[in-house]
C-alpha cells in the first residue's frame, strides 16, 4: 500500500487507517505515540519517515526541536514554582548510514532559513551604523556552535529561543574540552543550569551580557553513530552533574525497508513543513498555557507512580534509571506544550489527550535512555576484558623470557606495547607488578 498525500480526506479516515500506516512504517512496538497530534502534523511526519525509509521518532525529536527554536520563550507552562519553556536536550544514536544528519537537514530547512534571514537583516543594520552610535546584537534562533560568552550574547538578545544544531554532537563536547583529558571548563553545569531555566555564568562573561533568570530558552540537538556514543561517552553518564538525565535520546532497533521501484513517488513536502514553523513563529510572545483539570490528574498520577515512587524503591540511585526519571515530569510538561502547539497553539489549554500522548512518549524515552546506558556498560566490560587479556599476555612475555634467562630489559616495551595494541604505560605497569612480587 502507497501512502499518498490526497489519500487522508478527514480526521476520521486518518485515525481509521492509523494502524496500516504504522505497519508501513515499520516502527515495532517502541515508538513515540503521535496519535493526539492533529492529521495533518501526523501526516507530515509519517511521510517524511517513509520518504527518508527511516524511523519516524528521528523526525519527531527533530521537529520538537525545531519547534524549541522558532517558540523558545514564548510559550510556557507553570507548575508550582517552576515556569516550563520549550527546552529540549536530544541526541539521536544509530548505526553509520542510519538517516540521522539527513532527516536533521530537512527538518531544519524553515529554521535555517528564518536564521539566514535574521542574519542578514542583522548584517544589513551593522552596515548602516554610525561611528559614534552602538552595534545592535544579533537576534536568532540557531547556531552551529559557540563560545559561552556568544551563546549568552545570542540568548539575551533572542524573542524565542536559540537551538544549538550539531550534526556530530560529539564535537560540541569536544570543543568546551569535556570527555577528553583536558580540564572541564564548567560548561557542563553551565548547559544544566540552561536547561533548568537558570545561568550560571562565569565571572569572565560582562554584567551586560548574563541572562535575565526567569527568561531562557536554550535547546541542543545532534547526533552520533552508536559505536562513537559506546567509545566518548562513558564519562558522560559517569558525571556527577547529571546532565545525562537532561537529554532526550532515540535509540530505535529500525532497518531500512527494501525498495522496488527507482521512481517511487515522494509523499512529503516541505512547504507544508515549513508552514508549520512560520506559523509558529508568527506566534506573540509571553503566552502561558494551562492544563485542562484531567491533564492535571493524569500528571500527578504519572508523578507519583513513576518518579517519586523510583526514589522511594531506591533511594541510593543504584539503578540508572532513577535519576533518570526524575527530569521526567519536567519533560512530560515540555512535550504536552510543545505538541500543544502543534496541534493550535491559538488555544491557551493543553488537553489530557496531549498530557496522555507526552507521558506515552517518556515512557520511550526511558527504554531509548537505558539502550544508550548498556551500550556504556557493554563497552565498559569489553574495555575491562581486553584489559584483562593485554595484561596476561604482557605477564606471559616477560615470565617466558626470564624462564630462558634472559633479563627484562630485553624485551622492548614499545614494540611490545604496539605488538598488543596497549600503551606503553601499561606495559611497564604490569612489569612492576610482576617485579614486586617476585615473578622475575
Amino acid at each position: 500500500m502507497e501512502l499518498k498525500q490526497n489519500d487522508i480526506l478527514a480526521d476520521l479516515s486518518y485515525e481509521f487507517r492509523n494502524g496500516e500506516i504504522l505497519a508501513e512504517l515499520g516502527l515495532g512496538e517502541t515508538y513515540l505515540d503521535i496519535s493526539a497530534l492533529r492529521p495533518e502534523v501526523q501526516r507530515i511526519f509519517n511521510d517524511i519517515a517513509l520518504d527518508f525509509d527511516c524511523h519516524r521518532d528521528k523526525v519527531v525529536i527533530s521537529a520538537i526541536a525545531a519547534v524549541c527554536a522558532v517558540v523558545g520563550k514564548k510559550a510556557y507552562v507553570r507548575y508550582r514554582h517552576f515556569v516550563n519553556r520549550c527546552s529540549v536536550y536530544a541526541i539521536i544514536v544509530d548505526y553509520k548510514g542510519g538517516i540521522k544528519s539527513s532527516v536533521m537537514k530537512y527538518i531544519m530547512k524553515p529554521i535555517m532559513a528564518l536564521d539566514k534571514k535574521m542574519r542578514d537583516d542583522y548584517n544589513a543594520k551593522v552596515m548602516t551604523v554610525k561611528p559614534d552610535e552602538i552595534i545592535p546584537a544579533l537576534s536568532t534562533i540557531l547556531t552551529r556552535g559557540a563560545t559561552s560568552e556568544e551563546k549568552h550574547k545570542l540568548l539575551n538578545a533572542s524573542k524565542a529561543g536559540i537551538l544549538m544544531w550539531k550534526d556530530e554532537i560529539t564535537v560540541y563536547f569536544k570543543e568546551r574540552g569535556k570527555y577528553t583529558k583536558k580540564k572541564d571548563t564548567g560548561e557542563s553545569q553551565e548547559d544544566c543550569s540552561l536547561w533548568d531555566g537558570t545561568s550560571q555564568a562565569p565571572d569572565r562573561i560582562s554584567d551586560k551580557l548574563k541572562l535575565n533568570n526567569s527568561d531562557i530558552a536554550y535547546s541542543i540537538l545532534g547526533s552520533t553513530t552508536t559505536p562513537t556514543f559506546a567509545e566518548n561517552f562513558t564519562n558522560f553518564f559517569r558525571a556527577e552533574t547529571g546532565e545525562y538525565d537532561r537529554y532526550l535520546f532515540i535509540k530505535t532497533d529500525w532497518r531500512p525497508r527494501r525498495h522496488d521501484d527507482f521512481d517511487e513517488k515522494l509523499c512529503s513536502d516541505s512547504k507544508e513543513w515549513e508552514a508549520v514553523i512560520y506559523d509558529l513563529h508568527s506566534m506573540p510572545t509571553n503566552q502561558e498555557y494551562f492544563l485542562h483539570e484531567e491533564a492535571k490528574i493524569k500528571y500527578i498520577d504519572y508523578k507519583n507512580s513513576e518518579c517519586i515512587d523510583a526514589i522511594n524503591s531506591d533511594p541510593n540511585y543504584q539503578n540508572f534509571l532513577t535519576g533518570y526519571k526524575q527530569r521526567n515530569a519536567t519533560y512530560i510538561l515540555r512535550l504536552a506544550l510543545i505538541f500543544h502547539l502543534l496541534n493550535d497553539w491559538h488555544s491557551d489549554t493543553i488537553t489530557l489527550e496531549e498530557m496522555e500522548m507526552s507521558i506515552k512518549c517518556m515512557k520511550v524515552f526511558n527504554v531509548y535512555a537505558e539502550r544508550c546506558y548498556n551500550l556504556i556498560l557493554e563497552t565498559e566490560e569489553r574495555g575491562k576484558f581486553k584489559n584483562k587479556c593485554a595484561a596476561e599476555k604482557i605477564r606471559d612475555a616477560y615470565i617466558s623470557n626470564n624462564e630462558i634467562g634472559r633479563p627484562a630489559e630485553y624485551i622492548n616495551q614499545s614494540a611490545l606495547a604496539r605488538d598488543l595494541g596497549v600503551s606503553q604505560a601499561a606495559v611497564s605497569k604490569e612489569l612492576k607488578k610482576l617485579k614486586e612480587s617476585g615473578q622475575i
